[in-house]
């Protein structure tokens, strides 16, 4: 199946479940990344609120925004999907929801025999 990403918006909005914003639907096949500034805290414009699935860094050199989060989250989603192409786009979300934050992908690991994991290791 298909896996969705979309950015949470850069309005500090809290996205709900009556917000008008595809993210409210929570649907099992989308993912909703909000964004994080340098220091790994929301960042100031980022959309946020329970419907907001994982943050990820908005913040490049010169450019803000969530539509920088969302492309990180991606690579994220097509290293699962390469180590385990059977998986379903629920149980895909699961693992990217299980890590709140992109910076813990650092310590993220892939292993096709034993499935995936979370090592506690230096990087």
């Amino acid at each position: 199946g298909i896996v969705f990403i979309f950015s949470a918006g850069n309005n500090n909005q809290e996205i709900n479940n009556s917000s008008n914003h595809i993210c409210s639907l929570n649907l099992e096949n989308v993912i909703c990344v909000g964004g994080l500034d340098l220091s790994g805290k929301k960042w100031l414009d980022s959309n946020y609120g329970p419907s907001i699935d994982i943050y990820s860094l908005a913040v490049h050199e010169e450019y803000e925004g969530t539509s920088f989060s969302a492309p990180v989250i991606t690579s994220r989603v097509f290293e699962v999907k390469r180590f385990f192409p059977y998986l379903r786009p629920k149980e895909i979300k699961e693992i990217i929801k299980k890590y709140k934050s992109n910076y813990r992908f650092k310590n993220f690991i892939l292993n096709p025999e034993v499935g995936y994991e979370y090592k506690n290791r230096k990087s």
